[in-house]
């Protein structure tokens, strides 16, 4: 699994897409449906990692990109990918606070973790997004491929206006 990568670069005949250019926090996969009020009443908090549900969880907290959860999805940065300091909306909107990121910088940087092998096919996937440049096509935020061609992803169109979602079987 990518965070910030497409996960067909550097194949041939792939297309244009490019990498993520921004900064992303508390990427969340729930290997269960969850609603859209369940989602609304996490948004801001601060997960343990013991959560029913929750499969993987990186926070980026301790400068890593260690899965907090005791699945043990522990990834590596890549390239340009770092944690760093940086303004990020609390829970009352109106505010900021300062939080540990992780920064693409949608050339080189990215991270990387193990598959995630969630035997079935109800997830669902949280994450504070913000990208910082001007995408020209689409930008992945998040990206796997699993044996053949199965492969799921979150992305934003290259207006930036659109996060979109595909999974192929």
């Amino acid at each position: 699994i990518y965070l910030g990568r497409y996960n067909w670069k550097g194949l041939q005949g792939e297309g244009d897409d490019e990498d993520f250019d921004g900064q992303m926090d508390e990427v969340r996969v729930w290997k269960v449906a969850r609603s859209q009020q369940e989602v609304i009443e996490n948004i801001g908090k601060k997960l343990t990692g013991s959560e029913p549900g929750l499969f993987a969880l990186w926070s980026f907290d301790d400068g890593t990109a260690r899965d907090l959860t005791p699945n043990g999805h522990d990834g590596v940065l890549a390239g340009n990918g770092q944690i760093v300091e940086a303004q990020r909306p609390a829970p009352d909107p109106t505010l900021l606070v300062k939080e540990t990121v992780l920064q693409l910088d949608g050339n080189t940087g990215y991270a990387e973790m193990p598959a995630l092998a969630l035997n079935g096919n109800t997830m669902t996937i949280t994450a504070w997004v913000k990208g910082d440049g001007n995408q020209r096509n689409t930008a992945h935020i998040l990206g796997a491929r699993g044996a053949g061609n199965d492969v799921f992803g979150l992305h934003m169109d290259g207006s930036g206006s659109e996060l979109r979602y595909c999974w192929l079987a």
